[in-house]
C-alpha cells in the first residue's frame, strides 16, 4: 500500500539489521491500512527520521542493540510524541519497561 493511501497508518521501522527491516517491511505489506513511510536503523538521527517520514508510529526492533535497548527506547519517547512499538529479543527486558516509558507489554508466548 503506497504512503498516500488514505486511511493508511504510517509505519517507520527501526532496526539494525537490514534483513530485518526488509522482513518486517514484507509483513507490514500484507496488511490492510498499513503503510511503510521508511525505514531506518538506530544509529541514524531519528529526528531527522521522524521529520522526513512524518509515521503515525514508529516499529523499532530492540532485539540486538549493543547498548541499553530500554534507555535507548527511554530517551527515544521522553524527545518524541509519536507512539512506538518495541520489538524485545528478551522476555527479561519486558519486566522492566517502566523504565523506558512503556505503557504496556504484549507476551507474544501467551
Amino acid at each position: 500500500m503506497s504512503v498516500e493511501a488514505l486511511g493508511a497508518t504510517k509505519v517507520l521501522i527501526i532496526a539494525d539489521d537490514p534483513l530485518a527491516r526488509a522482513g518486517l517491511a514484507a509483513l507490514l505489506a500484507t496488511a490492510p491500512h498499513v503503510a511503510v513511510a521508511g525505514q531506518s536503523s538506530s544509529e541514524a538521527d531519528l529526528a531527522v527520521m521522524l521529520s522526513a517520514f512524518l509515521p503515525d508510529v514508529v516499529l523499532w526492533d530492540l532485539g540486538w542493540m549493543p547498548e541499553d535497548p530500554l534507555a535507548t527506547l527511554g530517551k527515544f519517547v521522553e524527545a518524541h510524541a509519536t507512539p512506538v512499538v518495541a520489538l524485545l529479543a528478551v522476555d527479561a527486558l519486558a519486566g522492566a519497561r517502566a523504565v523506558s516509558g512503556c505503557a504496556r507489554v504484549v507476551d507474544a508466548h501467551q
